[in-house]
C-alpha cells in the first residue's frame, strides 16, 4: 500500500481528527524532505499541488477523505 493508507480511529469528531493527522503528517513529512535536501520528492508534491490551493506550495495528501463511523 504505497499509496494509500488504512486507519482505524474513533472519535467524536472524526472527520477534524482526520483533518489534524493529515495536517500534521503532511508537516512532518514535507520538513523531513526540505532537512533531506530531497528535491525530487518536493517537486513531485509541488506538481501534484492542486490549482486552487494557494495557500501552500505542495500537495501531501489528496483532498477529502471518506471517515466512516462504525
Amino acid at each position: 500500500m504505497e499509496n494509500h493508507l488504512h486507519l482505524l480511529a474513533s472519535a467524536d469528531a472524526l472527520s477534524k481528527e482526520i483533518a489534524n493527522f493529515k495536517s500534521f503528517t503532511a508537516r512532518q513529512s514535507i520538513d523531513y524532505y526540505k532537512e533531506m535536501h530531497m528535491q525530487f520528492v518536493l517537486q513531485e508534491l509541488a506538481f501534484y499541488r492542486l490549482p486552487h490551493k494557494h495557500d501552500r506550495p505542495y500537495q501531501f495528501w489528496q483532498e477529502g477523505s471518506h471517515p466512516k463511523r462504525m
